[in-house]
């Protein structure tokens, strides 16, 4: 187990260093004025897999068991973890410190301070809301009605676990029969109807 333990780590490490090596090189060609960032990259990238892979494990937990509750909380823990990951990329101050703290390492911590204090007025003069302003006019750009079908499937996927979670129709204990339909509702209605919705733009329309 041990073993197994360090094997995982490494693996994690190295993923973290060659994602850290290769978008630091980005930024330096592309901000050659500016200081290099490719340790907040690697701290981003090693936090974001070992979040994936920590409540990736709760998500299936929670389905294993039938517990909707930890479901729900994978799910949420890990959209926010891609959420601050996404947003420490674009070297948003406040995301960058949330990254650090989800390190969960003193050390990473310790060397995070003078870290992020050296390039403190580099993130200060970047628009901390870039990234969401990017982000907002791009899904302006997208035609009205997709905008529309992109909001009903997350409002389904969000609103049939918690129908579940408050209401338990299948009792106060899922077996796993009843965490595969209760994934049947979420995901077939979401799939078929992002299908037709395909069709009808590209052959109706």
């Amino acid at each position: 187990m041990d073993e197994l333990r360090l094997i995982i780590l490494a693996a994690i490490g190295v993923s973290s260093l060659i994602l850290a090596l290769w978008h630091g090189s980005i930024w330096e060609n592309r901000h050659p004025e500016k200081l290099g960032f490719k340790w907040g990259y690697f701290v981003i990238y090693n936090s974001l897999i070992n979040n994936i892979l920590i409540f990736g494990f709760l998500l299936w937990a929670g389905i294993d068991k039938g517990d909707i509750g930890l479901y729900l909380f994978g799910v949420a823990a890990l959209a926010t973890s891609a959420a601050i990951a996404y947003f420490s990329v674009q070297r948003s101050r406040w995301a960058l410190i949330l990254s650090t703290i989800l390190s969960i390492n003193l050390l990473w911590m310790f060397i995070n301070i003078s870290y992020l204090k050296n390039r403190w007025s580099e993130f200060r003069s970047e628009t901390s809301s870039a990234a969401g302003s990017r982000t907002a006019e791009r899904l302006k750009t997208l035609p009205k009605d997709m905008r529309v079908a992109i909001f009903a499937a997350i409002a389904w996927g969000v609103c049939v676990p918690s129908f579940v979670f408050l209401f338990e129709p299948y009792g106060s204990y899922m077996r796993d029969d009843d965490t595969l339909h209760m994934l049947g509702v979420i995901f077939l209605p979401i799939l078929v109807g992002l299908g037709l919705f395909t069709i009808y733009r590209k052959f109706v329309r």
